[in-house]
C-alpha cells in the first residue's frame, strides 16, 4: 500500500477537500479496498473502486499486482486530477 499523504490538487485547494480525500485514502489502507468510509464500490466497467469524498465528487482508485494504491481519478464524475503525494519516511 502507499504511505503519503497528499498536498497538491490541482486546481482543488479547498482544505476540507484535501482532509476528506487523505481520510479516504487511510481508510483504504486500514480497511481494505471495499470496506469502511465512502460507501466504497467496485466499478462496473473497468477494473478499479469508488469512494464518495463529497456529494458530487468521488475518489477512484485501483489497487496493483504489488499491492500498490493507484489514484485514478478524484473529483466530478470520474475526470481526472493531478496529484502530487508526498510519501512519508
Amino acid at each position: 500500500m502507499m504511505a503519503g499523504q497528499i498536498i497538491y490538487i490541482g486546481n482543488l485547494k479547498i482544505k476540507k477537500t484535501l482532509k476528506r480525500i487523505n481520510e479516504l485514502i487511510k481508510d483504504i489502507e486500514r480497511n481494505g479496498v471495499l470496506n469502511g468510509i465512502g460507501k466504497p464500490e467496485a466499478l462496473k466497467y473497468r477494473k478499479g473502486f469508488s469512494r464518495r469524498i463529497d456529494e458530487t465528487n468521488k475518489l477512484v482508485y485501483a489497487i496493483d499486482e504489488n499491492g500498490v494504491l493507484w489514484i485514478i481519478s478524484c473529483r466530478g464524475h470520474y475526470k481526472n486530477c493531478f496529484l502530487l503525494i508526498k510519501k512519508s519516511g
